[in-house]
This record gives C-alpha cells, sequence and structure tokens, in this order.
C-alpha cells in the first residue's frame, strides 16, 4: 500500500471518531462545503503522485466528509478574528495586535504584516463558504483593504537605480489614509510580497480585474528594489533588500514573490496578455539568487546575507541610488519554517510552469528536510506524536503564522511527490488533537498542540510576552487558514474523482 493510500486510512480511521457529515455535537454551525472556485497552488487534473486515481469510492468519501470538517473548524476558529481583535464600525475597522486570553482585552496595534494575516484568512474562509457566510467573510475582506489604506504611503524610494516616487505599505498605521511615512525602515518589502500573493490570489478566486491591477503594481515595487550593483565581469549583486532603509538581503524578501510571480505568468499566458515571459524570467531570477546564496548545507534556507561593508549613495536628484560594498557575505544562518516553505512554494510552481526537473528535485529535497527540521516529537497517550515548530526545537520562540507558510509549501508540492501526505498528516493530526482536547470556551489554540495552555513560557530570555495569554493575531488566523487551505485540498480531490 502505498504511502498515499496509506494516508487516505488514517483519513477513514479519524473520520470513525467523529459524525460523518462533518458536524461536531460541540458546535451549533453546521457547513455545506462545495469545491472551491479558484485552483491556487495545486493543480489536480495534471497530478503526478501516483496511486491517486486508485482511490476508492469509500476513501473520497472520507476526502469530502474531512474537507467539511475542517471547513467548519475553520469557521469556528477564525470567526475569533471578527469578535475579538477588530474594532470600529463599517469601513473604518481597526485591528488589535494581542488578546489577552484570561479577559479578552486587546492590546498594540496590528502592524500590516499581522492583518494581512488575517486577509489572507478571511479569503480561504471566503472560498470554502465557511459556516455557510462566504459572502460574509467577501465583505469583511473588502472592508480589510478598505482599513489597510491607513497602513499606505507615497514616497520618492531610493533603489539601486535611481530615486523614484512609489506608493506601498507601510509597517505602521496613520492617522488617516493614505499618509503612512515610509522614511527610513518604516516599510519592508517582505510585507508587499505577502500581499502580492493574496491579491493573486483574490484574482484567482474572483477573476475580479483590480485584484490583478493592484498585484501588478506592487510587484514591480518589489522588482525595482532589485541591486543592480555590478562588482565583477557584470555580474550583479543581486537580490532584494529587507526593505528600502535596509541593506540585508532576506528569504523572505525574495522568496514570497517567486510564487506569485509565477501565478501572474500563467495568467497572462492563459489569457493571451502581453509580457508574461518578464513575470517567469523574474521568478526565475530570484529563486536562483535565493538559492545560490541562502541555501544551507542542510538542506534549509537561512535568513539574511549582506554586503560585508553596507551600502552607499551616489548621484542626486533622481538619479541618486545605491550602490552596495561588493560580493555579499556574513549570512546569518538561523532557520525558519516559513523561509523554507515559501522557496518549497517557489521550487514547485516553477516546476509546474516550465516542467524543469531540477526545481522538482530542489523541492522535494527541501520539503523533506524541512518536515524532519521543524517537527518536534511528543508523547501523547502512549504514542509518539509529531507538531510543527518555526525554529528548531522550540515551540515558544516560534510562530505559528511561518508553519503556515510552509504547509503552504506542501500543498503545492503535494502533486508531484507523495511524501507530501505524510506531511500534511503532521498538521491535521497535530491541529485536530488541539481543537478535540485544548480549545478554549473562546475557540482559542494554544500554542503547543499537543501539551496545551502555559500563560507563563515567555518567548526568549529577551521577550517577556507570553504566547498563550497574550494571544497574538496571526497565530489565530494561522490555525484557521490552516484548516481552511486542508479542507480546499481535500475537496479537490473528492471532487476530482
Amino acid at each position: 500500500m502505498n504511502l498515499f493510500k496509506r494516508t487516505c486510512s488514517f483519513l477513514l480511521a479519524a473520520l470513525m471518531l467523529v459524525p460523518f457529515a462533518g458536524c461536531e455535537s460541540s458546535d451549533t454551525t453546521t457547513v455545506t462545503t462545495t469545491a472551491p472556485t479558484t485552483t491556487e497552488g495545486i493543480n489536480l487534473e495534471d497530478s503526478k503522485v501516483p496511486g491517486f486515481d486508485a482511490l476508492t469510492s469509500e476513501e473520497v468519501a472520507a476526502y469530502a466528509a474531512l474537507a467539511a470538517q475542517n471547513a467548519e473548524r475553520a469557521h469556528v476558529l477564525g470567526s475569533v478574528i471578527e469578535e475579538h481583535y477588530i474594532s470600529g464600525r463599517g469601513n473604518n475597522i481597526q485591528f488589535a495586535m494581542y488578546l489577552n486570553t484570561n479577559n479578552l482585552s486587546t492590546s498594540n496595534t496590528a502592524s500590516v504584516w499581522h492583518i494581512t494575516s488575517a486577509l489572507t484568512m478571511m479569503s480561504k474562509l471566503w472560498a470554502i463558504d465557511a459556516g455557510g457566510k462566504g459572502g460574509s467573510y467577501a465583505t469583511l475582506h473588502g472592508k480589510t483593504l478598505t482599513a489597510m489604506e491607513y497602513y499606505k504611503g507615497t514616497a520618492f524610494i531610493t533603489n539601486y537605480n535611481n530615486n523614484v516616487e512609489q506608493t506601498m505599505y507601510a509597517v505602521n498605521r496613520a492617522g488617516s489614509p493614505g499618509t503612512a511615512s515610509l522614511a527610513d525602515i518604516a516599510a519592508v518589502y517582505d510585507d508587499q510580497m505577502w500581499i502580492v500573493r493574496e491579491l493573486v490570489y483574490c484574482y484567482q478566486l474572483t477573476g475580479e480585474e483590480s485584484y490583478l491591477t493592484q498585484a501588478l503594481d506592487l510587484t514591480q515595487v518589489c522588482l525595482d528594489a532589485w541591486d543592480t550593483t555590478e562588482y565583477a565581469n557584470g555580474k550583479e549583486v543581486g537580490g532584494i533588500d529587507w526593505g528600502p532603509g535596509y541593506d540585508s538581503k532576506h528569504t523572505c524578501s525574495n522568496a514570497p514573490l517567486i510564487k506569485p510571480l509565477v501565478e501572474i505568468y500563467e495568467i497572462f499566458t492563459e489569457e493571451g496578455r502581453e509580457n508574461a515571459q518578464y513575470y517567469l524570467d523574474w521568478a526565475i531570477k530570484i529563486y536562483d539568487w535565493t538559492k545560490d546564496q541562502l541555501l544551507l548545507s542542510n538542506g534549509l534556507y537561512g535568513d539574511l546575507v549582506r554586503p560585508p561593508q553596507g551600502r552607499k549613495l551616489e548621484g542626486s536628484g533622481k538619479s541618486k541610488h545605491w550602490i552596495s560594498s561588493g560580493p555579499l557575505g556574513s549570512r546569518d544562518n538561523n532557520t525558519y519554517s516559513y523561509n523554507s516553505g515559501a522557496m518549497i512554494s517557489g521550487a514547485a510552481v516553477l516546476y509546474r510552469a516550465t516542467g524543469d526537473e531540477a526545481y522538482l528535485k530542489d523541492a522535494k529535497t527541501c520539503a523533506k528536510k524541512a518536515h524532519s527540521a521543524f517537527t518536534i516529537s511528543t508523547k501523547i497517550d502512549g504514542e509518539s506524536r509529531r507538531q510543527l515548530t518555526a525554529f528548531p526545537g522550540q515551540i515558544y520562540r516560534s510562530n505559528t503564522w511561518f508553519n503556515l507558510i510552509l504547509l503552504e509549501g506542501f500543498i503545492d508540492l503535494f502533486p508531484y511527490d507523495t511524501r507530501c501526505a505524510s506531511y500534511l498528516e503532521t498538521y491535521q493530526k497535530s491541529l485536530d488533537y488541539a481543537y478535540e482536547n485544548h480549545k478554549s470556551k473562546d475557540n482559542l489554540l494554544p500554542r503547543d498542540l499537543y501539551k496545551g495552555w502555559d500563560k507563563t513560557a515567555t518567548v526568549s530570555d529577551t521577550d517577556s510576552r507570553r504566547p498563550d495569554l497574550d494571544k497574538d493575531i496571526m497565530d489565530q488566523a494561522a490555525y484557521a487558514e490552516m484548516y481552511a487551505a486542508l479542507s480546499i485540498l481535500y475537496s479537490q480531490i473528492a471532487a476530482r474523482q
């Protein structure tokens, strides 16, 4: 029995424990799951997973039921965002960063990154019509995009070619729409990239041109930041800095753009638009640079690299531009699950677009290494269980949202690698255990999905924040989106048969 069918057997066994329609006795919402309209991230029609066509009708039914259960649980967890993290009315809403799990008070205004994590959750709940409230999540998604206008700013941004006026998202909220400061370190490019990914997804979901237009504009802002400094025989330093005010080039300020670039290429090709190749060429260029500069000997991706002597300004006025000091060095070898996850996605979609087996080999290798490095083993009821941790071996130093991006990588690779079924099982089993054993009366989940709540643990020796007491909006949104992403995948599998 191959790995894929073994996983189906696990799913069938798991479904024996819950009502087959996917409705739990502890929840009042009944979910009817329909196949999502988006094909983002997976092409099951061209699936190359051995044995995929051999599923029995019983196994197909198991996938359909699990998809429904996951959709329901996604809705239960995701509803907390609107109930507790959002204040204000109409289109004038604001997001809090933390929720105190003892008294349900909120603190700290969310950064644009935090809001984006909620935004991507909303679109997935919209896609699966979670709780029969797909339209409601679509409305909330629109209000959130409006709220994000308070994080937008326009300014002259110096890059490696010139000084050009650009509009992008700042880290922090301004007092009025469109007035956010972009000066110094007030904005970062990875924020733009996560938003691009979401806008492309929404175009795939709806066909609404405005999403694609905004995605293309932000994409160009990121591409304009590429380091064109030549240091030897015309060779570029390359890479995109973390932000206009930084000289460090991160995996997270390069890798997240690869997947949407490929998807834009696919959209343009399918719809007969001009310049499709431009986006594929950039995807390949960014992928190659990130692999060359940040892939570690352990098969994972490091955090950042920078010029040893930094960078300096040359020119003046509109011709003012940065120059890097030379070849990159001083690499930070810390590994985080989302960095490898973004590169797995990038390699998988590049394989889908080009058929180049080298990308598939890269994706499979990194996925295997990442699943090993970013899981820890816990004994539960005498059984060894694994769960994801974004920083190797340390649950409370982790960012749960990082593990969502790794999940996306596994899902993107799923059609081409049978081992991904077991990787997804790690998520399914740990999420289900926490949902069934540790979900609070307020529908929150703890950081440690197996051991449960710990409201005294700290993030690190230098950070006294307590993740299970001060629940980050990204953690809660990530758990809901993980369930939603698995629901989308499983409903596609069931619908394909």
